[in-house]
């Protein structure tokens, strides 16, 4: 399972004031790209309800490992 900041393209955030330290993308997928074994079960994107920043997303996901 996992919760992290979403945009379905790579993109690096300020993050007080510091660059290059966090970024927001599809996770799930890079997991899924380097790791054959696991399979999506699920994932849902939440928008952010401030006004500041309503046009972002968080995606919650599940991922199930298929072989031992």
């Amino acid at each position: 399972m996992g919760h992290e900041y979403y945009a379905p393209k790579t993109t690096a955030i300020n993050y007080h004031g510091n660059e290059g330290s966090l970024w927001e993308t599809t996770f799930d997928q890079l997991f899924l790209d380097n790791f054959l074994e696991l399979r999506p079960v699920k994932q849902q994107l939440y928008s952010y309800i401030n006004d500041a920043e309503h046009s972002n997303q968080d995606a919650v996901y599940l991922l199930e490992k298929t072989t031992a």
